[in-house]
């Protein structure tokens, strides 16, 4: 049992903590390159947002379809009632489709033709809207993903020029007592980890939040 837990204790010390100062380090390498590093997020909210409104547009879609529907049904049903069964049932239609109270029958069906007519309308503004937003976040989508790459990219070289010019001017013992294939794995696997973050990971966690 006290094997165990020394084990346990041994463990968790080894692991290493994490630390948000090394987050930040890596974040201020993108305000060298200032406008460049903006881009992207500017894009991605832009994408967003031609995300968010397509479910309008399909409310929109279906509200024009059901509205034009009902009106057509009405007003077949209104032609085929005699007058003073239509005047009978007219406080009942007003209620249930909404308009005031105080229309009479001949404005009702005025009402109910400019509806049923714009419905049409209606269907085909959303639809061009559609393919409209879905055009913008595609073209939006595509520009965030590249200059995310740029921008990653430029942090990368900067990372690896700098650690070529530090591993340099570091001592003849120091490369004796570490290993070549460390100093190779920071200088490719630790630097894509980060290029990765940047030019992916911190976008995803910007737009998780432009969501919320």
């Amino acid at each position: 049992m006290q094997a165990s837990l020394t084990t346990r204790t041994m463990s968790q010390a080894a692991r290493p903590r994490t630390s948000f100062r090394h987050l930040g380090r890596m974040i201020r390498y993108l305000s060298r390159y200032k406008h460049q590093a903006v881009l992207p997020y500017l894009f991605l909210v832009i994408a967003i947002l031609s995300q968010l409104a397509v479910p309008r547009l399909i409310r929109n879609m279906i509200d024009a379809v059901t509205g034009g529907y009902l009106a057509d049904r009405i007003l077949r049903a209104l032609e085929g009632l005699p007058p003073q069964v239509a005047l009978a049932a007219l406080p009942t239609l007003l209620e249930v489709t909404g308009r005031p109270s105080s229309l009479s029958l001949d404005q009702f069906r005025a009402e109910l033709q400019a509806w049923a007519g714009q419905a049409m309308q209606t269907l085909i503004w959303a639809l061009s809207a559609l393919v409209v937003f879905a055009v913008l976040r595609g073209v939006f989508a595509f520009l965030q993903a590249f200059w995310a790459e740029k921008s990653s990219q430029s942090v990368a070289y900067d990372l690896r020029n700098e650690l070529y010019a530090k591993i340099q001017t570091l001592s003849f013992s120091y490369h004796d007592r570490n290993q070549t294939g460390q100093l190779m794995i920071r200088a490719t696997d630790d630097v894509e980890k980060v290029r990765l973050f940047i030019g992916q990971g911190l976008l995803q966690l910007v737009g998780a939040l432009v969501h919320e």
